[in-house]
């Protein structure tokens, strides 16, 4: 069965008017453990410790993305990853509720192993919703989060994309996006090489197709299991951690 680690972040503030406290659900993360990944046990990290990990990482890209809403070139970054015909009300939602602290509606996660996405080191499916992470490449950057960070960035791209084009960008719009959304500057030559670059892989599963934008690869997909292991859940409320197993 699949191990499933929650957390839930929830801000509690007064309503003027009413005076009552009114929580406000900020953060629902899920990462999802595909059944019995093999981790390298000469690494000595368990679930949790991938789990902190990706955790860590996820913050930074909230702060990334949080910033981002802000920046002067906000329009023209996102015609550079997106094109020009996306949904603008729907990607200043997205974005706006990023600037607030809101990241609701990031995927959840799958952590699975590399075999599993041919080598690749992450992806994000339009079918399932879920953005996946190679255990492999999270135990060899264990001590480089910016560099899992990247690729949170990029599949959050890919995942922003799908909400806001009703056809996948052109060339590698999650690469674009993580560069463009780090503050990095690419050259006209790296961009037209990424906007020819194409991101898309079909998969057959079980008989059905299973589209997913891939990062160094594509991916098979496990079927979904409902048979679950809950391991923990963090509730935070007013800056006091409650833990629970």
């Amino acid at each position: 069965a699949d191990t499933v680690v929650s957390r839930t972040i929830v801000e509690v503030s007064k309503n003027p008017e009413t005076q009552l406290d009114e929580p406000k659900v900020k953060d629902n993360l899920t990462v999802v453990f595909a059944d019995n990944p093999q981790i390298d046990s000469s690494i000595g990290k368990d679930l949790l410790d991938i789990y902190g990990i990706v955790d860590k990482a996820l913050r930074d890209s909230y702060d990334y993305l949080s910033k981002f809403r802000f920046d002067p070139e906000y329009s023209q970054k996102l015609e550079t990853a997106f094109g020009n015909n996306f949904n603008r009300e729907v990607a200043d939602k997205l974005f706006d509720n990023f600037a607030e602290g809101n990241f609701t509606n990031i995927p959840t996660i799958k952590i699975v192993n590399r075999a599993a996405i041919h080598g690749g080191n992450g992806a994000f499916s339009t079918d399932t919703g879920l953005v996946y992470l190679a255990v492999e490449f999270l135990t060899e950057n264990y001590n480089n989060t910016p560099k899992i960070t990247d690729i949170l960035l990029e599949e959050t791209g890919h995942f922003v994309d799908s909400q806001i084009n009703e056809i996948d960008a052109p060339g590698d719009e999650g690469d674009i996006f993580s560069e463009l959304v780090l503050g990095n500057t690419l050259t006209n030559e790296e961009l037209q090489a990424l906007k020819t670059e194409n991101d898309i892989i079909t998969v057959i599963r079980n008989g059905q197709e299973v589209t997913t934008i891939r990062n160094n690869g594509s991916i098979t997909l496990e079927n979904n299991n409902t048979n679950i292991l809950r391991v923990a859940t963090w509730n935070i409320y007013g800056g006091n951690s409650i833990n629970a197993n």
